[in-house]
């Protein structure tokens, strides 16, 4: 029998260029694909308004049939103009998933760019990301004979961003010949920057602070790295990479761990896949974003509209309750939610997302099943197979779709880690400013979406972990979130009202009326969210949009002034001290290429802002700190004046849970001692210049604290080595500080006795096993109080619980430290 549909269809081939109209005259299309859902017109119809412009970023929710919407708009394109399509996603398995769709709608698609279909501009070809942004790309990376995409549709680009970042990144671990040969070009630079860290990483401390080397020694030195990596270039470790970066060494981070070394460039140099950077359309898929900056300046979009193309509404979300146990009663511990995870995964599938390897062990002993980079493909098989069981994903936030059964419980335990050196590095110099939020934010809202997958769908959501919860419950920190998550999280909010001091059992019992679509539930939440839109504004921040320019600038119109002029200008409108140093430290950057002296100019002038950036040559000499600071509880109450008490006690407990002595714990330990000092109403700070104690303390009248946290430390005696350090430190505060400054010193350590080896000063004060536990009961116990009595707005009753608790200057050390004693 003839198919006249077919046939009808072929001959007005490249005519029909609506793709509504596309979809109405496909001849070959499954029957269930009977009508578009009005969210698929919708977009559909503003993207065919918009088409000749390069840039579009379309924002759907998952399950919203977005795989149709992207292959109806290239086959769109092709019908208008002809040419070469390629629809691009995170990994091969969602290839084979379009592939399928595309081929039960009747869209011819293929996944070689052989395929004589696609080279003639039959077929759309569906590839991963990788195999378009690589080293060694058919699309832009040939000396001749690449191929020429004119339309480009990334899909799910929101999780394509880090896999680009990836193979724009050089990574060599350190037992290679590689690593070897750029640790001996800048090891004396590296000992310079921080010698501690040095040492660490020279033995492969796990815990050891990662170090940058200086930006002016790679441009001093960037053809001995050039001739290093040169030589090595057919090595796997960086073959698919360092053809991306080779000829832009010199705008470059190059950052060394106890793992390796990561050069990664300032900017994503985007423009080496001339495919597509030429494209002639190209076209963004995400799910919405709480923050788009990224993904703009990854792909150096076009934002000139700063407009998305979205469907008119957002609420065909699926429904998420959304709880924080650990928020409502801040004594429940993880051991508590660990013990109802167990008890609800034998109910219902329940995901546990860790940011690490490390966090992974806390939950070993009651599931085997934990996977990660190496094996999450058998995992995500495996959780979708079943109904019942309990699953722990290792810093895997976006990507992987987990519906209906697969998932109806997930969990965020822990604050989500960075994925590479440099990442680190800014978070390091960034620390205390609102952009650190903001980035783990999004990756926390992505986590949070990947139980539900359609508008039918539902999960419930528990955020566990103090620090992790720290970072939601602010106030602040909701702004981050997209207008549907934003309005999941205020119903959830509503409900912790009646939650506040409820026993876990009762918290987890509202959880059920999500767990169990209980009707009364599902229709609060469903209409909460009945009249919510997308925000078709971008949502982006300016400072990296700027840096993007001058990063382009440099490299594309070697115009290095105009590049340090951008910067100079957004340090300018700046306000934030944190941010604005860290600019500055950019800025510096590209100053270096034409006036090295005012570059470190420039530098000194950041570590007033940011002590945290990177050192200039000759070191930080000033730290600024004012005679007199406000009383200790008055400035605690300054504290509540933007949070409630449970923000408060919240963070408090956070810190107090971090103050242990165990192995591979320094940091956070010499963190939450700095977090510590500022929460008790002192200044408090952490020293990581590598000279300097760990820890400092002011609490004003010239009086303050040297710290030095060995909470590392196993041995039955402080060792010489640790007590010369604690003298070091004082003799460095000695220098610093004008000679009216006394100071404390103290060393954190499991023991109270000093080898005999050792020469302690006599008013050296110890923190030890005993004192540190009693310190901590006595914290929580301070937080008790002042939630239970109201005191937090009492200057004069919090004065009193600070002297009954020993928490003031005068009685803080004499409370919870011990003077030593000497091996004999």
């Amino acid at each position: 029998m003839i198919n006249f549909g077919k046939l009808s269809a072929q001959l007005h081939k490249g005519k029909i260029i609506n793709p509504t109209e596309i979809f109405m005259s496909l001849p070959e299309k499954n029957t269930k694909y009977a009508y578009l859902r009005n969210v698929q017109a919708e977009v559909l119809d503003q993207w065919f308004q918009q088409r000749d412009s390069k840039d579009n970023i379309i924002k759907m929710n998952t399950g919203s049939g977005k795989t149709t919407v992207a292959l109806l708009i290239l086959k769109s394109c092709l019908n208008e103009h002809g040419g070469h399509a390629a629809y691009v996603v995170p990994d091969n398995y969602l290839v084979d998933q379009v592939i399928t769709e595309a081929k039960e709608l009747g869209i011819h698609a293929t996944t070689s760019e052989k395929d004589m279909n696609f080279i003639t501009g039959e077929s759309i070809l569906i590839i991963n990301i990788q195999k378009l942004f690589n080293g060694k790309s058919v699309f832009g990376m040939k000396i001749s004979g690449n191929i020429q995409l004119d339309y480009i549709l990334i899909d799910d680009v929101h999780a394509c961003v880090d896999d680009v970042k990836d193979q724009f990144i050089i990574k060599v671990t350190r037992d290679s010949n590689i690593a070897k040969e750029l640790f001996d070009l800048y090891k004396d630079d590296l000992k310079l920057q921080n010698e501690k860290a040095f040492l660490d990483i020279c033995e492969g401390d796990s815990c050891s602070s990662s170090i940058m080397v200086p930006f002016w020694r790679i441009y001093e030195t960037k053809s001995d790295l050039l001739a290093i990596l040169q030589s090595h270039k057919d090595d796997k470790e960086i073959m698919f990479n360092y053809p991306l970066l080779g000829d832009l060494l010199e705008f470059c981070n190059c950052v060394f761990s106890y793992k390796g070394v990561e050069i990664e460039p300032y900017a994503i140099p985007i423009h080496k896949i001339s495919s597509f950077c030429n494209a002639t359309r190209r076209i963004f898929m995400s799910a919405t974003l709480c923050d788009d900056s990224h993904l703009v300046s990854t792909f150096d979009i076009n934002v000139d509209t700063r407009k998305a193309i979205t469907p008119k509404q957002a609420n065909d979300i699926g429904d998420r309750m959304i709880l924080f146990p650990q928020a409502y009663s801040p004594f429940i511990t993880d051991d508590d939610i660990k013990c109802k995870i167990l008890e609800y995964s034998q109910r219902v599938n329940v995901v546990v997302i860790v940011p690490s390897d490390y966090r992974s062990k806390y939950w070993s002993d009651i599931t085997e099943n934990v996977f990660s980079a190496i094996n999450i493909k058998k995992g995500i098989e495996l959780i979708k197979s079943s109904s019942v069981g309990l699953y722990v994903l290792v810093n895997k936030y976006d990507g992987i779709d987990l519906p209906d059964n697969a998932c109806r419980i997930i969990v965020l335990d822990g604050v989500p880690d960075s994925r590479t050196s440099v990442e680190r590095m800014k978070e390091n110099y960034l620390q205390g400013s609102m952009d650190t939020v903001r980035n783990k934010i999004q990756k926390i809202e992505q986590g949070m979406g990947r139980g539900v997958r359609s508008s039918n769908d539902y999960c419930g959501v528990i955020i566990m972990g103090a620090p992790l919860i720290q970072i939601l419950y602010s106030p602040k920190s909701k702004d981050f979130f997209s207008n549907a998550t934003k309005k999941q999280f205020e119903v959830s909010s509503i409900l912790a009202q009646d939650l506040k001091e409820k026993s876990i059992d009762e918290i987890f019992d509202v959880l059920d009326y999500c767990i169990t679509q209980n009707a009364d539930w599902v229709t609060i939440s469903k209409s909460a969210l009945s009249d919510i839109n997308y925000d078709k504004d971008l949502i982006i921040d300016q400072s990296q949009i700027v840096l993007r320019k001058a990063f382009n600038n440099a490299v594309l119109h070697n115009n290095l002034e105009n590049s340090k002029q951008l910067i100079c200008d957004e340090v300018n409108q700046t306000t934030d001290p944190i941010k604005k140093g860290y600019l500055m430290f950019e800025e510096a950057k590209y100053c270096q290429f034409r006036n090295p002296v005012e570059a470190q100019r420039i530098l000194v002038s950041a570590q007033q802002f940011n002590h945290h950036v990177q050192k200039p040559i000759k070191g930080v000499s000033n730290y600024d700190y004012v005679k007199r600071i406000k009383p200790q509880a008055e400035k605690i109450l300054d504290y509540f004046t933007n949070n409630d008490i449970n923000s408060y006690i919240v963070e408090l407990n956070a810190i107090v849970d971090s103050l242990v002595f165990a192995k591979s714990s320094y940091k956070k330990f010499e963190n939450s001692m700095a977090r510590l000092g500022e929460l008790l109403g002192w200044k408090g700070m952490r020293i990581t210049d590598g000279i300097g104690p760990d820890v400092l303390w002011y609490f004003g009248n010239s009086q303050y604290a040297v710290i030095e946290c060995k909470n590392e430390a196993t041995s039955e005696t402080i060792s010489k080595t640790y007590c010369e350090q604690l003298l070091s430190s004082v003799s460095w505060f000695k220098e610093k500080f004008e000679s009216d400054f006394s100071c404390i010193p103290v060393i954190v350590h499991p023991s109270k006795v000093f080898d005999k080896y050792a020469s302690p000063a006599g008013d050296f004060r110890v923190i030890n096993n005993e004192k540190l536990f009693l310190l901590k009961t006595k914290l929580y116990d301070f937080c008790k109080a002042i939630a239970t009595d109201g005191s937090f707005k009492d200057l004069q009753q919090l004065t009193k619980l600070l002297n009954d608790f020993s928490l003031t200057p005068e009685k803080f050390f004499l409370c919870y430290s011990v003077s030593f004693t000497k091996k004999q």
